[in-house]
């Protein structure tokens, strides 16, 4: 079916081999982290210092060592915050610890100072950096009406462990016992199934038969925090960032010189966007806000979003004219609603401005729309999908090639505005379900590729094969 004329390099061709038969094989993809690139060295610049920090750590100590390593996130926002910590400087987070918290103090940098770097240290798993309030205590549940229980999840409250320090009681979802829980209501008289939640600004209530931590059940629960806010001339390697109703990583309008590598981002998104009267929901594992130029996004390897995996988005503001240099390479992406997304706004299409010599190439993108927030979002109609291509009013230098997109629940592409004029997506490998439409709300499904590239010029030479046909 339409064999690419292309030569993927040798290695790519391994990964997706690799990839492809765990896939068929129902075998467990979270540990197939691309490995294609080397994280980059955590070393300070001249001048600059490394601080630590190790679960068992002293918030009162220097950090300068792991004798004297911090503890906390509250401390590395509140060194971030006063200066402590300067741009140069390297923070290590030791390999099997987990701390609680969203690292959201990082300061906007000036001029060409050089880059903050946030890595980890020691031997084992990645650190985990987690949102999650951990609610397991049977007595911090109390029986608000029959066979609802609520729990005060207000900072501080003493009612839950885990991220005690977040101000928000924004809800996106429950994770009990590891099972992601994700029908979101917005009355109390909307609960209606077990596990069915609502929050307002102090409880979340919960439908449930039992108390919910009866018998030893953990439930963890994701607020509205987006786990790091990236900020310009900042690095950010080897972790592991999850349990957030908000983004994985958030990039500032106008953000600059960002490497954001051989990471982990999962079970992320849900909460409300917006005021209390807009019941949309969001989350993303990386956004790139529009002004964001000389990016890269390596080697991560990112699952269960609500939404997006990778967003470039926003409307032109100011300076913020477009995206500049952003490359997107490598990464593993799997059971996110969707894998991909763009959308731009504003009048200004002159010279800069729009997507510049950005690229998305090289990426793994598996099961789009396997996710639990496709499930449970009310805008369901093609939105599981590897693709989700809104409204681009500027001018859009953003290839999508030689790619491995496998399986969509609904769909390869969505095209919110029709195609944009001077897109391009080609040299990918594209293996779907049989009679999995290429476009959403067109007629052509992948047995029949040449009839959508004559329509719409994309994927000339891609590879297609409907599953489970073909090698």
């Amino acid at each position: 079916m339409n064999p690419s004329s292309e030569d993927h390099s040798s290695s790519f061709a391994l990964r997706r081999r690799t990839l492809l038969s765990a896939a068929l094989a129902g075998g467990a993809l979270a540990a197939l982290a691309p490995s294609t690139h080397a994280a980059r060295a955590m070393e300070p610049a001249p001048g600059g210092k490394t601080f630590y920090l190790r679960s068992n750590g002293d918030d009162s100590k220097s950090g300068l060592s792991d004798a004297n390593a911090w503890a906390s996130i509250v401390k590395l926002n509140a060194a971030l915050a006063d200066g402590t910590i300067n741009r140069g400087d390297v923070v290590l987070l030791r390999r099997g610890d987990t701390f609680y918290g969203a690292v959201t103090a990082i300061p906007r940098a000036v001029g060409t100072e050089p880059s903050l770097s946030i890595g980890a240290y020691g031997t084992g798993a990645r650190p985990q950096i987690s949102c999650y309030k951990i609610c397991k205590i049977p007595g911090a549940w109390i029986e608000h009406s029959s066979g609802v229980w609520r729990i005060d999840i207000t900072a501080a409250s003493g009612s839950y462990t885990g991220n005690t320090s977040s101000a928000s009681t924004e809800v996106g979802f429950l994770n009990v016992d590891g099972v992601i829980r994700g029908v979101k209501r917005w009355s109390l008289a909307a609960l209606a199934s077990e596990w069915d939640f609502y929050s307002d600004d102090q409880y979340v209530y919960v439908r449930a038969y039992s108390n919910p931590a009866a018998n030893g059940r953990s439930v963890r629960i994701a607020v509205d925090d987006s786990i790091i806010v990236g900020q310009s001339s900042l690095n950010v390697t080897e972790l592991d960032l999850l349990g957030a109703g908000g983004h994985g990583f958030s990039g500032a309008a106008g953000m600059a010189n960002v490497y954001f590598g051989s990471n982990i981002i999962r079970e992320i998104g849900g909460s409300q966007l917006g005021p209390a009267a807009n019941t949309t929901r969001y989350g993303n594992g990386v956004q790139l806000w529009i002004g964001s130029r000389g990016i890269t996004i390596e080697n991560n390897s990112i699952s269960q979003v609500y939404d997006v995996a990778i967003t470039c988005q926003g409307s032109q503001e100011g300076a913020n004219l477009g995206w500049t240099d952003v490359i997107i390479r490598d990464n593993l992406v799997q059971n996110c609603t969707q894998s991909l997304e763009t959308w731009s706004k504003g009048t200004n299409r002159g010279p800069g401005t729009g997507f510049v010599n950005c690229s998305f190439t090289r990426n793994t993108c598996i099961d789009a729309g396997k996710s639990w927030g496709a499930a449970v979002r009310p805008d369901k109609a093609g939105k599981s999908t590897h693709l989700l291509i809104y409204l681009n009013e500027l001018p859009i230098d953003f290839p999508i090639e030689d790619n491995f997109f496998f399986n969509s629940t609904m769909n390869y592409a969505y095209f919110g505005a029709g195609v944009p004029t001077g897109f391009v997506s080609d040299r990918n490998t594209i293996r779907l379900q049989r009679a999995t439409p290429l476009q959403y709300g067109q007629p052509w499904t992948i047995e029949d590729p040449a009839g959508w590239i004559a329509a719409t010029g994309l994927e000339k030479h891609s590879h297609f094969c409907a599953i489970p046909d073909g090698p």
